[in-house]
């Protein structure tokens, strides 16, 4: 009864030929959220309601013993073909050409993988393996690799071998922390090549984005010391991810209509007047603090305390959780339990001290607000040199989606828990009202998504919802404050979106509310939603 209820779940029959990439049109580019849900999940979500079997469930139920049969003799299998294989070696270390399964192989040579497995690897990782001869040269035998990580190898310029690979597969190429300063021409690497990282490579001066490969939707080109980037209109027709922070821009092309998201903060050369990316029609995530785009954040009014650290009991044996721009520990302040969060120096979205300046001045209904600031200190406990900030302790509360894959670039994934439809009417209400009330106050959340929503079950009644996380939030001055307005109604719209596509219990009379209210938010500029007219539809339909 398990395996046909486990089989009932994964292997439904789905009518006609799948997209070229699930989500995807043949030009990379994304399809409503919606319609791919009720063209691929339709039948499925159907016949689990009805209860009815899908064929491979119908077989097993139709063959009981044969499938008991075939287990037994594959676990056999399976052990005979493990009692031979060579074990981890004594202190942890990956022996040449370790294997984690049989696609993706943690090697510090292309060489170290066996030549009758290289057409099956799909992920080779080579990250932090600081040899000279990586076997590069031989890439092109893995005919079905989608996925290279060469983070940390200590190159020292990009591999001519990789940048004129022409591989058919190849999605995903990681380069960051490595020290090449230029680029070559890598434009013939392949034509899937979807995410390209270059983070953290010490690239120098001006960048003409014809080197990359034309098929790139998201590029990272954090933490360098670029100036300017070029051509990218022309050279990258479907980007939707360009992450640009901590450089040197002095300013910015012409982008194309398809970018979705943008970081350029802490670049502080970059001017008031560069303002290419404010009528891009599918722009939804903008980061600008630290930069002439950003208005000074000085004038903004502090409404949040500093208090002296000596004023929080922080137990630094147990952390909460933590991402690229910090970590989180269980504290108390004024005797209430609190969450407090040290900051590092600098995330992909812009600097410790702009976030800590921002939450200083951020405190709106529906929002996760600092309950205070830790002032600077020169002692020597832990965590002294690091910025710091208290929140509510959220007992119990979850993330309403997850963090963007290489796959979904710019959107969010499916979260573990159920997404009921009064969850769906919780966030969408508590969260256009955060937005309204943000904006209104001269800010923009820059990072407007469900993995950056918190809620809490509630006993009785709607859950519990807070908009959270001000890593990419800055201060918009006035002539910009429509511009961004409109891209974080399509955040939203995106929101709505994805809500409707994970709310598998919600009826059709609801899906229809929700599609009518994000082709409302994704409009055109001139016929967009305000926000405040988001908040009046979602409202009304709560």
């Amino acid at each position: 009864k398990a395996t046909v209820s486990v089989l009932n779940w994964i292997y439904p029959p789905v009518r006609g030929s799948p997209p070229p990439r699930a989500g995807y049109t043949a030009q990379g580019l994304p399809m409503n959220g919606l319609l791919y849900h009720r063209e691929k999940h339709a039948e499925k979500y159907a016949r689990r309601r009805s209860g009815v079997a899908s064929p491979a469930a119908q077989y097993v139920q139709q063959h009981p013993r044969a499938i008991v049969a075939g287990g037994a003799l594959l676990c056999l299998a399976w052990m005979l073909m493990s009692s031979g294989s060579p074990s981890m070696p004594s202190g942890g270390l990956l022996p040449d050409g370790f294997l984690t399964d049989d696609r993706v192989w943690e090697v510090c040579s292309a060489g170290d993988v066996p030549e009758a497995e290289r057409g099956n690897v799909v992920t080779l990782r080579m990250a932090g393996c600081r040899v000279g001869d990586h076997g590069l040269e031989l890439l092109s035998q893995f005919r079905r690799m989608e996925t290279l990580d060469l983070g940390k190898a200590g190159l020292t310029q990009f591999p001519h071998a990789l940048a004129t690979l022409q591989h058919p597969t190849l999605a995903v190429v990681l380069m960051q922390g490595n020290a090449f300063k230029t680029l070559p021409d890598m434009s013939a690497m392949g034509t899937s090549v979807r995410f390209l990282g270059l983070r953290g490579c010490g690239v120098e001066g001006a960048v003409d984005a014809a080197v990359f490969p034309p098929s790139v939707v998201s590029l990272v080109l954090t933490d360098n010391r670029i100036t300017a980037l070029r051509n990218v209109a022309a050279a990258l027709p479907h980007l939707r991810k360009l992450m640009l922070a901590h450089n040197a821009l002095e300013g910015l092309p012409r982008l194309p209509p398809s970018l979705e998201l943008i970081r350029l903060s802490n670049n502080p050369e970059l001017p008031s007047d560069a303002l290419t990316f404010a009528t891009l029609p599918n722009l939804a995530w903008v980061a600008a603090s630290g930069t002439g785009l950003a208005a000074p954040m000085q004038q903004m009014a502090a409404v949040i305390p500093a208090v002296p650290r000596t004023a929080v009991a922080v137990d630094t044996a147990t952390r909460l959780g933590g991402n690229a721009g910090g970590d989180v520990y269980k504290g108390v302040y004024d005797g209430v339990p609190v969450a407090v969060k040290y900051y590092k120096s600098a995330g992909s979205d812009g600097t410790a001290a702009d976030e800590v300046s921002m939450l200083q001045r951020v405190k709106a209904a529906g929002t996760l607000s600092a309950v205070a600031v830790l002032a600077p200190s020169t002692g020597t406990e832990p965590h002294a040199a690091q910025p710091g900030v208290v929140f509510p302790f959220l007992e119990g509360s979850r993330k309403l989606g997850g963090m963007p894959t290489f796959a979904s670039v710019a959107r969010d994934t499916a979260p573990a828990h159920d997404t009921s439809e009064a969850l769906v009417r919780a966030a969408l209400v508590t969260t256009a009202r955060a937005l309204r009330d943000l904006h209104a106050a001269g800010f923009a959340h820059g990072d407007f998504y469900a993995h950056n929503i918190l809620w809490q079950p509630a006993a009785a009644g709607r859950p519990v919802v807070y908009l959270s996380d001000f890593g990419a939030a800055w201060a918009v001055p006035p002539p910009l404050r429509g511009a961004m307005a409109a891209a974080e109604v399509r955040a939203f719209g995106a929101l709505v979106d994805d809500l409707a596509l994970w709310c598998t219990s919600c009826d059709d009379a609801f899906r229809g509310g929700l599609a009518r209210l994000h082709a409302r938010c994704t409009a055109p500029l001139t016929q967009r939603a305000t926000l405040d007219e988001v908040v009046g539809l979602v409202e009304a339909a709560a």
